[in-house]
Formats: structure tokens, sequence, C-alpha cells
């Protein structure tokens, strides 16, 4: 497709560019202007976009102070163990200089977990490894979040603003529809390519600026079409570039006021993120006009042919991409019977069963009569918690017994590690230690235990519950409601009394068995 001056200074036009840009977002309205500035304020809130909403969003944590909440130290407490590690020790390259650094590294992006732990430092001092795991994971997660939920909030954010030249007002929720199960997925591979070929073009710095305006239209092609493949994204985007890319450049550079405001966080945040949002996908539209041949059919949306609001007021079109974040396949629904009240019910069932359980086993081992709960009552919520968790969440693979199986070990290993370090973490005691037991994990979880829960969770599924549902339904709904408000009533006064009186310590509250025996009457 030939291009000349001509044609190109048409179909870029930077004055006609300025007035539909400055038209779509300011002539419609209060309210239009006010949805583009509150995408932005949360796409920075949550870290996604840069720039002058970043700086707004800092400038408000130092006027609030929240910047020096829990200004911790386990981050050193965590590198003066890894410097003293006799494994670091061995490694002649791992200097406390390279652990410092590793650690700082690692954590940078994690602040939020740092002050967190930093609320508790007798726990950073008495699990270090664990510290050090939950930063990994962080990282990790994060990464996750950057690389997957970040670039389909980037390409809502695209969408959004496309959206916006058409009609007067725009669902907040269309940020969101890029999540999608049928959209996510061909999205993040996409603009994960996209990333990674730029950053390589960007080592060259020359190419890596060509490059940049070359595929500059491939985030805004999938924010309208999000099942196109990379190769088609990038060969359409070349194609309405090329030839534009230096007016392109023109264009951004009448913006340049833009960047002076965005060294004032209110002013930026008002106008320089609404207007910016909104240049990118003017620009998209008049190169998109360019595309006449049979390219044009990775132009999915029809809405988006029609003239801009600004020039013709009509009702929001129809768009092929659907509105709701995410559906839950038809597969994955499942009618359980259950109602509300039985999973009341069930959880203080199970909770019941789960305390006599573990005040017989430590009196069998040890001959003692002991309270293992948290609480006063004869209660463990980790069971009650466990057993409605993996009937409501598991009963849909029963007939399916291997993979129930395997998740009710999986989840209920999550369960119970994640329960011992909270309780580790708040009142720093740990009320159970498999240390000594075959393959555990910190002490936290062992295979004994998760295959006697998932024995359990195998009893509850195909017979507690069935038979916990059978009593509640033959009871009259007035008698479940009242069953079910005197024991989450007793529940709560229980969690006062804990919260006046402190939570039990699993300490015993009776007499060792040995002593009962002896105090017997012969």
């Amino acid at each position: 497709m030939e291009n000349n001056t001509e044609n190109i200074t048409d179909i870029l036009d930077i004055r006609e560019i300025r007035r539909r840009t400055w038209g779509t977002t300011f002539r419609k309205g209060f309210t239009s202007w006010l949805r583009l500035v509150m995408v932005g304020f949360v796409f920075a809130f949550i870290g996604v976009s840069n720039a002058s909403q970043a700086s707004f969003v800092n400038l408000a944590d130092a006027v609030l102070g929240l910047e020096n909440e829990f200004l911790p130290n386990n981050t050193g407490i965590v590198k003066e163990f890894l410097t003293h590690f006799t494994l670091t020790q061995k490694l002649a390259d791992l200097d406390s200089e390279a652990v410092s650094s590793l650690v700082d590294g690692i954590t940078r992006s994690q602040t939020w977990l740092v002050k967190l732990l930093g609320a508790n430092m007798a726990y950073v001092e008495r699990n270090p490894w664990e510290v050090i795991a939950w930063l990994v994971l962080a990282a990790v997660l994060a990464f996750m979040i950057r690389n997957v939920i970040q670039t389909a909030l980037i390409t809502g954010q695209y969408r959004y603003a496309m959206e916006n030249r058409f009609a007067k007002e725009v669902k907040f929720s269309r940020v969101l529809a890029p999540f999608h199960r049928e959209n996510i997925r061909n999205i993040v591979r996409v603009k994960f390519i996209y990333n990674f070929v730029l950053m390589l073009w960007n080592l060259t710095v020359i190419g890596g600026i060509y490059k940049g305006y070359q595929y500059k239209m491939v985030p805004l092609i999938v924010a309208e079409n999000p099942n196109i493949s990379w190769r088609d994204a990038k060969r359409l985007s070349k194609r309405m570039t090329d030839g534009c890319k230096f007016r392109i450049f023109l264009t951004e550079l009448s913006y340049i006021y833009l960047y002076l405001l965005e060294a004032i966080p209110a002013a930026g945040l008002l106008v320089t993120v609404p207007v910016k949002t909104q240049l990118e996908a003017e620009i998209y539209f008049c190169l998109r006009e360019r595309i006449t041949d049979e390219d044009r059919r990775f132009f999915i949306e029809e809405g988006f042919n029609r003239p801009a609001y600004v020039d013709e007021p009509s009702a929001a079109p129809e768009y092929r991409m659907k509105g709701h974040i995410l559906e839950t396949p038809e597969e994955m629904i499942l009618e359980t019977g259950y109602t509300v009240k039985d999973y009341i019910f069930m959880f203080f069932v199970f909770c019941f069963i789960g305390w006599v359980w573990e005040v017989s086993l430590h009196l069998v081992q040890h001959q003692e009569f002991v309270n293992r709960g948290t609480m006063y009552g004869p209660w463990l919520p980790i069971y009650g918690n466990g057993g409605v968790l993996m009937i409501f969440l598991l009963s849909r693979f029963k007939e399916n017994k291997p993979k129930m199986i395997s998740l009710m070990i999986l989840l209920c290993g999550i369960l119970e590690y994640l329960s011992s370090v909270w309780l580790d973490f708040i009142y720093n005691k740990s009320y159970w230690d498999y240390k000594e037991m075959f393959l555990n994990l910190n002490g936290r979880i062992c295979l004994a235990g998760l295959i006697a829960f998932a024995i359990g969770g195998c009893f509850g599924i195909y017979v507690a519950g069935p038979r916990l549902r059978g009593f509640m339904h033959s009871l009259s709904t007035r008698k479940q409601v009242i069953l079910c408000a005197v024991l989450v009533i007793l529940f709560i006064i229980d969690g006062i009394c804990c919260r006046i009186f402190g939570f039990n310590t699993g300490s015993g509250v009776g007499q060792s068995l040995a002593l009962l025996i002896r105090a017997l009457p012969v």
C-alpha cells in the first residue's frame, strides 16, 4: 500500500486530532470527564499506570504519613541470617554485600509485605527461612500480576478510551472486559511477546525508538480484537504506521505542555491523564481508516466504524467484546442442594468433631486432657472451615475420586499451613508441630496429617454432609433458624471472651490421666 505526504497529512491532521481529542475529553460533559479521571486514578492506585497519577498517590501517602507506617527492620534480620548461613559462607561470590543486594531486590516491590512482617519482629526472628519464602513468593506473584493482570488492565484502559469516543457515558466496568475468559489468555500472550520484542529492540536504542512507533498500534489493536495473533497484530500495526511514524511523533510533540503539567500531581491527574489516554485512541482511529482491503477483517467492532460522538451524538453501540468480567463455565455450575443454614450447621459439627479428635489424640499420646483449641468452647474453627470448604468446592468432583482426593489434599495443606502461620504470627505460639513427622513442611503440615484430612473430607462429602443436610431438612424452618442462631451467638460470645481474657493457650484444662487415676478411691 503506497502512501504519499498529502494523504498522510490528511489522515493525521494534527489540528483535527487535537480538536477531536479535546472535544471527546472535555466537551461531552462533567460526568464523562470525571469517569476518565477516575479510570486513571484507580489504575495509578493499583500501580498500573505511570507518571502524574502515580506521583499524586505518592503525595497523598506522604500527606497522610502512610509511607512511614510499620517501618521495619525485618529485612535486616533476613540479611543477617543469609550472611551467616553455612551454605552462603561456602559460596565465595556471595558476600554480605551481594546478599544485601539480593534481599533489597526481592523486597523493593513488596513493601506491603515488608511492612506487614515488620509488625511482628519476633515472628521474623523465629522463622527467617519462612520469611524469605514469603518474600520470594510475593515477588513471583507480583511478576505474574505485572505480566497478567496489569496487561489486561492496560488493555482495558485503552478499550475504555476507544469506546469513550463513540458514547457520552461508558460504564466503568468496561475496563474489566479483557478479563473475560474468552479474551484474557490471548491478550496476555500477545502483549508478552510485544513487550519482549520491544525490550530486545530497545537494547539497540535507535531500533527501539523506530520499532516503538512501528508497533505502537498493537495494544490498541488487541483492545479492539482480543483474539488476534501476534503476527497479525504486528503486521497490521506496521501497515497502519507505515509512513506516519514521524507524523505521530509530531502529534505527540504538539502536546508537550502535558508533560509539563504532569509535574503538578493534581493538574496531571485532572488534565494530562484523560487527554493523553484519549489522544492514543484518536490516533488509532485515524490510522485505522487507512486499512481498506482484506486486512480490515481484523477490525471486528462495527460500532467503531461510526462517527465520533462529538460529531454525531447517538446511543452507545453494541460491542462484540463481552462486558462481564468472568463467566463460570457451565460444567463448573453445580446444584449441591445445600442451603446457607446447612453450611452453618455443618461448620459447627465439623468444629466439634475436630475438637474431639484433637483432644482424644492428645489424651491417648500424653494421658492428659487438654483443650486443643484457640477458643474456650468445644470447637476448632479450622476443621469447620476445612469441612465446609471441601463440601462447597469439591462436591462437584465426587464422581472423579482421584481428582477430588488430590484437590482435597492440596486444599487442606494450604488451609492448615496458613492457619499455622496466622496463629504463629498473631499469638507468637505454635499450636501444633510436625517436625518429627515423615515428610513435613516447616513442622506446619505433614503427609500423614493431610491423608487423614483427605479421609475426613471424603467422609464429609459422601456421608456426613448428606446426613447433616437430611437432619436439618427434617426440622421446620423456624427450628433451623433458632438452632443456627444459638450456635452463632455462642460462638460470638466465645470470641468476645477470647478478646477480653486472651485466647486459649492450648495448655491443659484438666489434670493428667495418671494423676486422675491416682486420685481415684481404691
